[in-house]
């Protein structure tokens, strides 16, 4: 359940999810409504006119107009929250959204529990990548446009003094593409220690969210920084 905190953050500012299925946008509301966390289902030209606030909204678009749409939203309010539900993505859709701005990538096989930890994420303003495409991206990261998404200049660090055993463990694990149910059964704890090892590490290396996280990490390791 949420509790009144965590839905006073949350409604702070507008959150829309753009979806490809109309099936997954039904789904989507059903599921929400569960959780007692409110959605507004509406056509995207709609939301462009309506003067809303504080409120998640949910839409329907197609492959190809998901960046256009992007654009437009940002370009109107640029402190929107967005996600996006897709039935297929490359690697340079996924990096084009980011590096919009859209702070959620989804997958429409994502399990009912992690969806809803992942429209919480986005709704709080933290940038949640589901592990699939975490992993494209952390192959491809070389090329990616780091300062998109971390624009504060990072200094050499030591990761094996900064972080302990286990955090190195989680973290190492992250990078190559796991979710914390994997990890978890991996390493032997649960599912909530290893979602408090992961804020532990974000802290730690002052970044914003597990992107980055992961991110600096490579780059430490690789001997880049």
């Amino acid at each position: 359940m949420i509790t009144k905190v965590e839905t006073d953050r949350i409604y702070k500012h507008n959150t829309v999810i753009l979806v490809e299925n109309s099936l997954i946008v039904l789904g989507v509301c059903r599921i929400l409504d569960c959780y007692n966390l409110k959605i507004e289902m509406i056509e995207f030209e709609n939301l462009m006119e309506k003067q809303y606030q504080n409120t998640i909204f949910i839409t329907k678009v197609s492959k190809e107009s998901m960046l256009h749409k992007v654009k437009l939203l940002l370009s109107t309010d640029g402190s929107t929250r967005i996600m996006t539900i897709n039935n297929k993505i490359e690697i340079n859709e996924i990096k084009k959204l980011v590096e919009l701005g859209v702070k959620g990538i989804l997958s429409n096989k994502l399990e009912e529990d992690e969806l809803v930890q992942a429209i919480k994420q986005v709704a709080l303003g933290y940038i949640f990548i589901e592990n699939r495409y975490l992993k494209l991206l952390i192959q491809d990261y070389s090329r990616l446009k780091i300062n998109s998404l971390q624009n504060k200049p990072v200094k050499a660090i030591n990761i094996k003094k900064l972080l302990t055993n286990k955090e190195y463990e989680v973290i190492n694990l992250v990078a190559e593409g796991l979710s914390c149910k994997q990890i978890a059964d991996k390493l032997a704890i649960s599912e909530r220690s290893t979602r408090l090892h992961i804020s532990k590490i974000i802290k730690k290396m002052e970044v914003k969210d597990k992107l980055n996280a992961v991110i600096k990490f490579l780059k430490i390791k690789w001997g880049k920084m």
